[in-house]
């Protein structure tokens, strides 16, 4: 009888210090991680908004247009299928506006010889400007003249307006200019890319979550073109 009572304490304290281990691990981190913090960010969870209209330009020819919106991470996909761009065996056109601060995004956006860039039609715009005019434009024909719709530039952006959209940047982006640039991630230093390169650029959408890879072959070809055979990572500044 002494000894089933202490076989059952035993297995009292078991099951006691086993839940008090388990409380401790997962504070320190996931499951599946053993208890070892793990370099996990929660996302919480997002939704994707679709939207999709029309552009009528001037010779009578319309333009089939998209937007994903990622309210929770005020993230504005544009998508443009232009003839042009099939001409160059690119089915569509994308700009990525990306907001900070409630206020002013970065952009992604290619810049081709015979494609001009397509952007709002301001350089600057509020989040909840953009997403409530491409709502009352879902469904319908807008055209280049209206109210923050895709406008076609014949010319690349002025330097003021290059200078906020990179400085504004945290993502890969691709500038509208003369020579087209790619902006990694901060300290990654920039290079010019050329048009082939835009080819390879990927838009992954993962659980509501957009994100734009640069293939490592893209990168490095970057790195030789702006630095020579150094990388930005152990370029250093001469005395």
């Amino acid at each position: 009888m002494t000894y089933l009572r202490f076989c059952y304490l035993a297995g009292i304290l078991l099951v006691i210090s086993q839940l008090s281990l388990c409380q401790k691990n997962s504070t320190r981190g996931s499951r599946g991680c053993h208890g070892r913090r793990c370099h996990r960010h929660d996302h919480g969870n997002v939704t994707t908004e679709y939207y999709a209209w029309s552009r009528s330009l001037e010779n009578n020819v319309n333009i089939d247009e998209s937007a994903a919106v990622i309210p929770e991470k005020k993230i504005v996909l544009l998508y443009s299928n232009d003839t042009e761009l099939l001409n160059l065996n690119i089915t569509k056109a994308t700009t990525l506006y990306s907001f900070f601060n409630d206020s002013k995004f970065g952009v992604i956006k290619p810049r081709l010889r015979r494609f001009p860039c397509i952007q709002l039609e301001s350089v600057v715009e509020t989040y909840e400007g953009v997403s409530s005019e491409l709502k009352k434009r879902n469904g319908t024909t807008v055209t280049a003249t209206s109210k923050r719709s895709l406008v076609a530039l014949d010319a690349p952006l002025t330097q003021e307006e290059r200078e906020k959209l990179f400085n504004q940047s945290t993502a890969v982006s691709i500038h509208c200019k003369r020579r087209d640039v790619v902006r990694a991630k901060p300290g990654s230093g920039t290079g010019t890319l050329k048009t082939e390169d835009i080819k390879n650029l990927q838009f992954l959408e993962l659980n509501g979550l957009l994100t734009v890879t640069v293939p490592a072959k893209l990168r490095n070809s970057i790195s030789r073109r702006r630095f020579g055979n150094e990388t930005p990572a152990n370029k250093t500044k001469s005395p």
